[in-house]
């Protein structure tokens, strides 16, 4: 089956082919029932506002750990980790900006694994590290909660959370996540989240039972890898195929199609569909 790369309106299609690889792990953040499994050309376009966000990421470590920004195997938790004002201007963000997502890799494949009640804040840093005082949880009186609610992690890849309340930064600090589970249960398996190794950049704590005490948090030089979004400033770039996956044969009609941006973003997607290329029904 042939699967062009899922492309923003009025920028021109490249066609694909794409393999469907059912039983290895995938990213099921957007996904649509598939109902032909002949030998078809689909065509994904994201409707944005012509514009996309601009995208910015930091750390690109391989290493995984799976503490920060929150422990699945354990019922509650807090973490806090920080990006120094020469990280966030070395990422390309040199200027004031308003973040409205922020993406998390995972490492492992999951499916379905659920977090309820789960609270995150942002801040201004004002350091470059944690010291070895810098163990406890901060002071939020001045900080942004950025989000409340309940998070499903699907798949591997990266995974992108929409900030309930958007934080505006202040080129001239530095930037501080505060990631509370209040879960109140644990589960395996749990997220593991690839890591960069940046000296005394983070701290967590967790436990059963109840929400751990404030302070003695540990240190650690593991560091969360991650993508903050900002919004619109230029066109687009093409969403990834999760599966199928190129030169798919003998698909099964009630396969999923799956898709995850890479970048930007997109308000919706229109997908086209047709034995015919490029194909010619809006589905």
């Amino acid at each position: 089956m042939l699967l062009s790369d899922i492309m923003p309106a009025g920028i021109t299609e490249t066609e694909h082919c794409l393999e469907d690889h059912s039983d290895e792990p995938q990213n099921h953040l957007w996904e649509t029932p598939m109902k032909k499994n002949f030998f078809i050309t689909l065509l994904l376009i994201s409707l944005t506002t012509i514009l996309c966000a601009g995208d910015y990421f930091i750390g690109s470590g391989t290493s995984t750990e799976y503490y920060v920004p929150f422990y699945g195997y354990n019922d509650y938790g807090w973490s806090k980790f920080c990006f120094s004002q020469a990280e966030l201007a070395s990422a390309g963000l040199t200027n004031g900006a308003t973040i409205t997502k922020i993406g998390f890799y995972v490492d492992n494949a999951i499916s379905g694994y659920v977090t309820n009640n789960q609270i995150a804040y942002m801040g201004a840093f004002y350091n470059d590290y944690y010291g070895s005082v810098d163990t406890s949880y901060p002071n939020t009186g001045s900080y942004t909660q950025i989000y409340n609610g309940s998070i499903t992690w699907e798949g591997s890849g990266w995974m992108v959370l929409t900030l309930s309340n958007p934080y505006t930064w202040n080129s001239s600090w530095g930037l501080e996540i505060l990631w509370e589970n209040h879960d109140g249960t644990k589960l395996s398996p749990y997220p593991k989240f690839r890591t960069s190794s940046v000296s005394n950049t983070s701290v967590h704590k967790y436990q059963n039972s109840s929400y751990p005490a404030s302070t003695g948090g540990t240190r650690s030089n593991k560091r969360p890898n991650i993508w903050l979004i900002t919004p619109a400033t230029d066109v687009p770039p093409p969403v990834v195929a999760i599966a199928p996956v190129n030169s798919a044969t003998d698909v099964e009609i009630n396969s999923n199609l799956r898709w995850n941006h890479a970048g930007g973003d997109p308000t919706g997607y229109r997908l086209w569909l047709g034995t015919n290329n490029p194909p010619s029904n809006l589905v």
